[in-house]
């Protein structure tokens, strides 16, 4: 999907209203994290099997860590494309490396990622939870007035708690997240439901499925690998 036409929009629409009813199903079932320390260690999270060290890749006692989610289920939408059509969802900035390294800010069990959002002539710093229970990625109106960002269309979701909750969906026109850019990217907007809190937004599974990634609690950042 390059250029979202009207036709395009309303099935974006469709698509997020299916999701909406089985999003807290889904939104528990799309992702496992898994918990272990490194040999000099630290503690990492993964959501890849494969980077787990082979001498407990095997353990039939390893389990997905329950504590690495955050229990937030809001609405779906499609994933984000990239522009043009030949061109991958995600697009990594600057000369290829092997792994790059965000700093984050933890919170207990919760990682605040920082991006760059931008839509139209409008750039902003934002700051992201990153939420493997949430099945779209979302931010909250204070942030999309900042951007000049309004959605188009008004959709119902679920909070994992069963709670009804009301958005508008929207499109960035492009979100950095470390090395990664994603460019029309749909996002819900959602009324802040605590002024206190320390982000500004969600970062969920559409974006972070397309990612591989390890998160070091205890030294507080996320890295990325290619």
């Amino acid at each position: 999907m390059c250029h979202l036409s009207a036709i395009g929009y309303r099935l974006t629409v469709w698509l997020a209203l299916l999701v909406l009813l089985l999003a807290p199903v889904l939104a528990a079932a799309q992702t496992q994290l898994y918990r272990f320390r490194d040999a000099e260690g630290r503690l990492i999270v993964t959501d890849d099997p494969g980077r787990l060290p082979p001498s407990i890749r095997n353990d039939p006692r390893l389990q997905p860590d329950p504590a690495a989610f955050s229990g937030l289920s809001i609405v779906g939408s499609t994933p984000a494309t990239a522009q043009p059509a030949d061109e991958q969802p995600v697009q990594t900035t600057g000369a290829a490396q092997p792994s790059a390294v965000t700093a984050v800010r933890v919170v207990g069990n919760k990682v605040i990622v920082p991006v760059q959002a931008r839509h139209g002539r409008r750039s902003q710093k934002l700051q992201l939870l990153l939420d493997t229970g949430a099945s779209t990625s979302l931010l909250y109106a204070t942030a999309a007035e900042q951007l000049r960002l309004k959605g188009k269309q008004r959709v119902r979701g679920y909070q994992a708690s069963g709670a009804l909750l009301e958005a508008r969906l929207a499109q960035l026109d492009q979100l950095q997240v470390g090395p990664h850019q994603l460019r029309q990217l749909p996002v819900a907007i959602v009324v802040q439901p605590d002024e206190r809190l320390p982000f500004d937004g969600l970062l969920g599974m559409d974006v972070l499925r397309q990612l591989r990634y390890q998160i070091d609690f205890e030294q507080q950042q996320i890295r990325w690998h290619p």
